[in-house]
Protein backbone atom coordinates (compact mmCIF):
# COMPACT_ATOMS: atom_id res chain seq x y z
CA UNK A 1 0.00 0.00 0.00
CA UNK A 2 2.74 2.67 0.46
CA UNK A 3 5.84 3.33 -2.01
CA UNK A 4 8.53 4.02 0.32
CA UNK A 5 9.83 2.11 3.37
CA UNK A 6 12.48 2.39 5.76
CA UNK A 7 14.71 0.21 8.31
CA UNK A 8 15.32 0.59 12.01
CA UNK A 9 17.36 -1.75 14.55
CA UNK A 10 16.26 -0.74 18.27
CA UNK A 11 16.34 -2.49 21.39
CA UNK A 12 13.95 -1.76 24.22
CA UNK A 13 14.70 -0.24 28.19
CA UNK A 14 11.81 -1.00 30.27
CA UNK A 15 11.83 -1.33 34.24
CA UNK A 16 10.87 -4.47 35.16
CA UNK A 17 9.98 -5.81 31.45
CA UNK A 18 12.85 -8.60 30.30
CA UNK A 19 12.16 -8.59 26.43
CA UNK A 20 12.24 -12.53 25.60
CA UNK A 21 11.22 -14.43 22.69
CA UNK A 22 7.64 -13.65 21.12
CA UNK A 23 7.70 -10.22 21.87
CA UNK A 24 6.70 -7.81 19.25
CA UNK A 25 7.05 -3.89 18.23
CA UNK A 26 4.37 -2.15 15.87
CA UNK A 27 4.94 1.38 14.35
CA UNK A 28 1.97 3.30 13.51
CA UNK A 29 1.06 6.28 11.99
CA UNK A 30 -2.36 8.08 12.88
CA UNK A 31 -3.61 4.61 14.07
CA UNK A 32 -2.62 2.95 11.27
CA UNK A 33 0.10 -0.17 11.34
CA UNK A 34 3.02 0.64 9.44
CA UNK A 35 5.72 -1.91 10.67
CA UNK A 36 5.72 -5.10 12.67
CA UNK A 37 9.03 -6.49 14.15
CA UNK A 38 9.34 -9.97 16.09
CA UNK A 39 12.52 -9.91 18.74
CA UNK A 40 15.77 -11.19 17.80
CA UNK A 41 18.75 -12.25 19.62
CA UNK A 42 21.79 -10.55 18.15
CA UNK A 43 24.62 -12.87 17.88
CA UNK A 44 27.55 -10.61 18.75
CA UNK A 45 25.94 -9.44 22.32
CA UNK A 46 23.25 -11.78 22.88
CA UNK A 47 20.85 -9.11 23.50
CA UNK A 48 17.51 -9.46 21.88
CA UNK A 49 16.73 -6.52 18.96
CA UNK A 50 13.86 -5.51 16.82
CA UNK A 51 14.54 -5.11 13.20
CA UNK A 52 12.08 -3.43 11.88
CA UNK A 53 10.75 -2.26 8.16
CA UNK A 54 8.48 0.73 8.36
CA UNK A 55 6.60 1.71 5.24
CA UNK A 56 5.38 5.26 4.28
CA UNK A 57 4.13 7.87 1.83
CA UNK A 58 7.05 9.73 2.27
CA UNK A 59 5.07 13.11 2.19
CA UNK A 60 7.05 14.41 4.91
CA UNK A 61 4.50 14.95 7.51
CA UNK A 62 4.62 10.66 8.75
CA UNK A 63 5.02 10.55 12.99
CA UNK A 64 5.36 6.93 13.93
CA UNK A 65 4.45 5.89 16.96
CA UNK A 66 5.52 2.67 18.57
CA UNK A 67 3.79 -0.21 20.38
CA UNK A 68 5.46 -3.27 22.39
CA UNK A 69 3.94 -6.49 22.79
CA UNK A 70 4.95 -7.69 25.91
CA UNK A 71 4.21 -11.52 25.31
CA UNK A 72 5.08 -12.68 29.13
CA UNK A 73 2.39 -10.40 30.51
CA UNK A 74 0.06 -10.51 27.24
CA UNK A 75 0.05 -6.40 27.75
CA UNK A 76 0.91 -3.59 25.43
CA UNK A 77 3.07 -0.57 26.15
CA UNK A 78 3.05 3.00 24.71
CA UNK A 79 6.86 3.91 24.13
CA UNK A 80 7.76 7.30 24.14
CA UNK A 81 9.82 7.71 21.78
CA UNK A 82 8.34 8.61 18.06
CA UNK A 83 10.04 9.37 14.66
CA UNK A 84 9.16 11.13 11.46
CA UNK A 85 9.03 8.76 8.45
CA UNK A 86 11.70 9.38 5.58
CA UNK A 87 12.03 6.94 2.73
CA UNK A 88 15.10 5.10 2.57
CA UNK A 89 16.04 5.84 6.56
CA UNK A 90 17.93 3.60 8.30
CA UNK A 91 17.92 4.09 11.78
CA UNK A 92 20.38 1.90 14.14
CA UNK A 93 22.15 -1.15 13.52
CA UNK A 94 22.42 -4.25 15.61
CA UNK A 95 25.64 -3.12 16.99
CA UNK A 96 24.28 0.59 18.18
CA UNK A 97 20.14 0.10 18.49
CA UNK A 98 17.94 3.10 18.59
CA UNK A 99 16.49 3.01 21.98
CA UNK A 100 12.98 2.72 23.47
CA UNK A 101 11.50 3.85 26.76
CA UNK A 102 8.08 3.43 28.07
CA UNK A 103 5.91 6.48 27.63
CA UNK A 104 4.18 5.74 30.96
CA UNK A 105 3.38 3.28 33.59
CA UNK A 106 -0.43 2.88 31.95
CA UNK A 107 -0.80 0.17 29.49
CA UNK A 108 -2.37 0.89 26.05
CA UNK A 109 -5.55 1.89 26.66
CA UNK A 110 -7.65 1.54 23.19
CA UNK A 111 -8.57 -1.57 21.60
CA UNK A 112 -6.56 -2.16 18.12
CA UNK A 113 -6.84 -4.47 15.74
CA UNK A 114 -4.05 -6.01 13.96
CA UNK A 115 -3.41 -6.61 10.08
CA UNK A 116 -4.97 -9.94 8.73
CA UNK A 117 -2.80 -12.39 7.59
CA UNK A 118 -2.30 -13.67 4.70
CA UNK A 119 -3.96 -10.91 3.06
CA UNK A 120 -4.98 -11.10 0.17
CA UNK A 121 -5.96 -14.33 0.98
CA UNK A 122 -7.32 -17.69 0.00
CA UNK A 123 -9.66 -19.31 1.91
CA UNK A 124 -8.51 -18.47 5.13
CA UNK A 125 -6.89 -15.75 6.96
CA UNK A 126 -6.07 -14.79 10.84
CA UNK A 127 -7.23 -11.87 12.55
CA UNK A 128 -5.66 -10.70 15.67
CA UNK A 129 -6.77 -7.65 17.94
CA UNK A 130 -5.78 -6.44 21.34
CA UNK A 131 -8.75 -5.49 24.09
CA UNK A 132 -7.19 -3.59 26.94
CA UNK A 133 -10.24 -4.47 29.42
CA UNK A 134 -12.21 -7.50 29.74
CA UNK A 135 -15.32 -7.31 27.90
CA UNK A 136 -17.68 -7.96 25.23
CA UNK A 137 -16.30 -8.63 22.14
CA UNK A 138 -18.04 -8.91 18.78
CA UNK A 139 -15.86 -9.73 15.61
CA UNK A 140 -18.27 -9.51 11.72
CA UNK A 141 -17.80 -9.69 8.63
CA UNK A 142 -19.06 -7.29 6.01
CA UNK A 143 -19.15 -7.24 2.30
CA UNK A 144 -18.61 -3.98 -0.04
CA UNK A 145 -22.27 -3.24 0.49
CA UNK A 146 -22.39 -2.91 4.11
CA UNK A 147 -24.07 -5.98 4.81
CA UNK A 148 -23.18 -8.44 7.73
CA UNK A 149 -22.30 -11.56 6.83
CA UNK A 150 -21.09 -13.35 9.30
CA UNK A 151 -20.15 -13.00 13.47
CA UNK A 152 -16.86 -14.62 14.21
CA UNK A 153 -17.19 -13.83 17.95
CA UNK A 154 -19.38 -12.44 19.78
CA UNK A 155 -18.90 -12.97 23.87
CA UNK A 156 -16.85 -11.99 26.89
CA UNK A 157 -12.93 -12.05 26.38
CA UNK A 158 -10.59 -11.30 28.82
CA UNK A 159 -7.99 -8.36 28.62
CA UNK A 160 -5.14 -8.83 26.26
CA UNK A 161 -4.03 -10.42 22.98
CA UNK A 162 -6.51 -12.14 20.68
CA UNK A 163 -6.74 -13.83 17.56
CA UNK A 164 -9.67 -15.99 15.20
CA UNK A 165 -9.27 -17.15 11.79
CA UNK A 166 -11.97 -16.51 9.46
CA UNK A 167 -12.40 -19.25 6.61
CA UNK A 168 -14.59 -17.83 3.88
CA UNK A 169 -14.76 -20.89 1.70
CA UNK A 170 -18.59 -20.44 1.00
CA UNK A 171 -18.03 -16.37 0.16
CA UNK A 172 -17.23 -15.27 -3.24
CA UNK A 173 -13.62 -13.75 -3.96
CA UNK A 174 -13.80 -9.43 -3.43
CA UNK A 175 -13.30 -7.00 -0.77
CA UNK A 176 -14.44 -7.77 2.69
CA UNK A 177 -14.48 -5.79 5.84
CA UNK A 178 -13.13 -6.82 9.37
CA UNK A 179 -14.85 -5.09 12.28
CA UNK A 180 -14.33 -5.52 15.71
CA UNK A 181 -16.14 -4.25 18.42
CA UNK A 182 -15.72 -3.33 22.00
CA UNK A 183 -17.18 -1.88 25.19
CA UNK A 184 -18.45 1.19 22.76
CA UNK A 185 -14.95 1.29 20.53
CA UNK A 186 -14.56 -0.23 16.86
CA UNK A 187 -12.04 -0.87 14.52
CA UNK A 188 -12.05 -1.93 10.98
CA UNK A 189 -9.67 -3.00 8.27
CA UNK A 190 -10.12 -4.48 4.79
CA UNK A 191 -9.10 -8.12 3.26
CA UNK A 192 -9.25 -9.47 -0.31
CA UNK A 193 -10.21 -12.79 -0.81
CA UNK A 194 -9.26 -14.27 -4.13
CA UNK A 195 -9.86 -17.48 -5.62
Amino acid sequence: SYEYNGSMSASINIEDIEIADGDILFAYCDGELRGKAYSDIFPLTSEYVFTIMIYGNGLGNEKIDFVLYDALSNEYFELAEKINFEPNMIIGNAMETFEFSIASDELVSELRILPAYPNPFNPMTNIEYYIPESNSVKVSVFDVMGRQIDILQDGFKNSGYHSIIWDATNQASGVYYIQVTSNGQVQSQKVMLLK
